[in-house]
């Protein structure tokens, strides 16, 4: 099966932007410029819109784990991006990323008969033919850097896992709930219903009393496909707040 490609498009002096050059000089600032990119790319094939699910956004936890970022420095970063109009909060609490649609790029048909040919290995020819005027000028002028993205290599069960990892409350035994997790491999919808039902049990009474020490381990709730069993809500003047430390 053929592979598609997408990719985003920064210009030259993207690092020269005042915006830019405003958020790499604050405290933590180039951590925010490599959250901004891979929010960038996350977006990609949405358009510009990001969300877990049609009915469930993004937490800020939910973006520290997919793009492998401190939580501080996630919640500190996306008020800069509101603040200087990189990013847009819509209704519905998507994540809009105002850029997206002008850095957006397709590739062309030259691109594909270059990696045509790198995939023949040895019918590859020692010298490439030379560029097609209209892409050399676009190398050229535009000086665009292109940032590659196979998609069918995006590890959907693993990013699923670390936002179930990062939801669930008693974080011991976790390479059991890998194992248990990998085995069920839960599609989108599935695992709405998981993250639905496991956000409904931390707040139940049965996870809440005595400051949630009957809370199963998660490959047991994962194999016990939990997210089936019906709720009791907790009792009132519980404070347990669904944190295990």
């Amino acid at each position: 099966m053929d592979k598609k490609y997408y990719w985003l498009k920064l210009k030259k002096d993207f690092f020269k932007r005042h915006d830019i050059q405003i958020i790499e000089a604050m405290p933590n600032g180039k951590d925010y410029v490599l959250l901004y990119l891979k929010l960038l790319v996350e977006s990609v094939d949405h358009e510009g819109g990001l969300r877990f699910s049609d009915t469930i956004p993004y937490s800020d936890q939910m973006i520290a784990t997919i793009t492998n970022t401190n939580i501080d420095i996630v919640r500190s970063a996306m008020k800069v991006f509101v603040e200087l109009q990189l990013i847009e909060i819509l209704d519905d609490r998507t994540i809009y990323m105002a850029e997206i649609e002008k850095m957006l790029g397709s590739e062309t048909k030259w691109a594909v008969k270059k990696r045509t040919q790198r995939t023949k290995g040895d019918n590859v020819p020692a010298l490439s033919p030379p560029c097609p005027p209209d892409v050399r000028q676009e190398i050229e002028i535009e000086k665009e850097i292109e940032i590659e993205i196979d998609k069918k290599t995006y590890d959907h069960t693993q990013a699923r896992f670390d936002m179930f990892w990062s939801a669930y409350p008693k974080k011991v035994a976790k390479q059991n709930a890998v194992k248990a997790f990998k085995k069920i491999k839960p599609d989108e919808a599935l695992f709405e219903k998981i993250i639905q039902a496991l956000e409904r049990q931390k707040q139940s009474k049965a996870w809440t009393k005595d400051g949630g020490q009957f809370i199963p381990h998660a490959a047991t709730w994962l194999n016990g496909h939990r997210w089936e069993d019906e709720t009791e809500p907790a009792e009132e003047g519980k404070d347990y707040d669904g944190s295990w430390d």
